[in-house]
């Protein structure tokens, strides 16, 4: 994932710098065979480097001609950020291949990479004057490139296709699993609109899900897909890059009470939601749409949070890549900072509206349970603000979206993403907060 910024230098760490084993570099035919697997070429060419977790493979500006595959474990892709806190840009699994601008072309590494656990390597050096290895490591080498930009082509073709990503029917999509709620406290109810009395089921714990099948038509959605993934934005969280969820705008939550990412934050605030606009315009994206309803139904009206006398970033949109998931987890703007603005909220929605479904899973998991912070800490993973699946109750609902659809409900509430299959999850989304209904609702990301 190319950074949008210049990657500084990094700080002296304590972890220790891998040393190579100086095995002396395979020699290989000049051509590769029918039935070649170009991983096994790469792995049979080089030197095997053992790391324990936090060891330093390399650090940006290092030199050298080398190209690393990953046979075991994961490393870190690691740089400081604009902001000067360390920041990591992605992880590379087994299989991974990195490390082959430096070994095409000389010159120094333009990020540092780190082992996330104990992983075994192998580095592969530039044969000086042995132009028939170079040339079997080069098409070996571009065999693994072109698999990966295949793969890459094949999502974004995927993403602009005018199918609608085989969402099931809204009738066909909720699963009750909790035994709990009664007929006269529904779980799920599915609207044309959301209108007062359903803002104040969900803000009295009435329902756990309000439901608005298309609320936005296919076409609309294939448009905005279409729009919004023309946008340069599009990159990992910043703080979890390894939850394979692309966004476009940095969420609140990303700045972690630190001071220059939050002037980061304001700065580009108003900026992004203009950008966003300006892409998918003509059409009137999700958010906006949203903004005007709420402001009609709701007594006190609604519009952009402000923190600080700073306005809010609202209307990310996310990408779920195939196979990630997000695990169980609670949106709370209190826990994250003590503005007043936090701290007097009665209530906190999350508003998702679904532009593109994938053909398997990718479902809305709900909880009937709202934990206290000393309930989290005994749920904590350890990992961002995760919850452990395995010490919670059976779920409440599992809601399959439908193209089109907007799911409102309590963030409080503990929730999670099931890991899709055949094609992403595209979505917009922001948070919506309540002080009393005589105040106006207010929204941001």
């Amino acid at each position: 994932m190319k950074p949008n910024f210049e990657l500084p230098s990094l700080p002296a760490s304590p972890g220790k710098v891998a040393t190579d084993l100086h095995d002396s570099v395979a020699r290989l035919p000049a051509h590769l065979q029918p039935g070649d697997d170009p991983l096994t070429v790469l792995f049979e060419a080089g030197q095997r480097i053992e790391l324990r977790t936090g060891d330093w493979l390399f650090r940006r500006g290092d030199t050298g001609r080398r190209l690393f595959v990953v046979r075991s474990g994961s490393l870190d892709v690691v740089v400081q950020g604009v902001d000067g806190h360390e920041q990591t840009l992605g992880r590379f699994g087994p299989g991974g291949v990195f490390g082959e601008v430096s070994f095409l072309l000389g010159g120094g590494r333009s990020a540092s990479v780190r082992a996330h656990e104990r992983s075994v390597v192998v580095g592969i050096d530039w044969a000086e004057g042995d132009a028939a290895a170079n040339g079997r490591l080069g098409l070996a080498l571009a065999a693994v490139l072109a698999q990966r930009l295949r793969s890459n082509n094949a999502l974004l073709l995927d993403l602009l296709s005018d199918d609608d990503g085989g969402a099931a029917p809204a009738s066909q999509a909720v699963v009750t699993t909790s035994p709990t709620l009664t007929a006269d406290r529904p779980q799920v109810v599915v609207r044309d609109e959301v209108g007062l009395s359903d803002l104040r089921d969900i803000i009295d714990g009435r329902v756990l899900a309000v439901r608005v099948p298309g609320w936005y038509t296919s076409r609309q959605c294939q448009q905005l897909c279409r729009r919004l993934l023309r946008h340069p934005g599009f990159s990992r969280y910043s703080i979890a890059p390894d939850v394979g969820v692309q966004r476009v705008g940095y969420s609140y939550f990303e700045t972690r009470g630190d001071t220059e990412r939050l002037d980061h934050y304001f700065d580009q605030a108003v900026p992004t939601i203009a950008e966003i606009r300006r892409v998918c315009a003509p059409l009137l994206i999700p958010i906006d749409r949203l903004r005007l309803e709420l402001d009609e139904h709701w007594p006190g009206g609604a519009g952009l949070a402000s923190l600080g006398g700073r306005k809010m970033f609202v209307g990310t949109s996310r990408l779920f890549e195939d196979g990630h998931s997000l695990p169980p987890h609670q949106d709370i703007l209190a826990r994250e900072t003590s503005d007043e603005v936090a701290t007097r909220l009665l209530a906190q929605m999350t508003v998702n509206v679904y532009l593109r479904t994938p053909r398997g899973g990718g479902e809305l998991e709900i909880w009937d349970l709202i934990p206290d912070d000393a309930q989290v800490a005994e749920l904590y993973t350890g990992d961002y603000d995760f919850l452990d699946s395995s010490k919670l109750p059976p779920s409440a609902v599992l809601i399959k979206p439908g193209v089109g659809e907007l799911i409102l409900m309590l963030s409080s509430r503990v929730h999670a993403v099931r890991a899709s299959s055949g094609g992403p999850r595209v979505s917009m989304s922001c948070f919506v907060g309540s002080t009393g209904e005589s105040e106006r609702l207010v929204l941001w990301n």
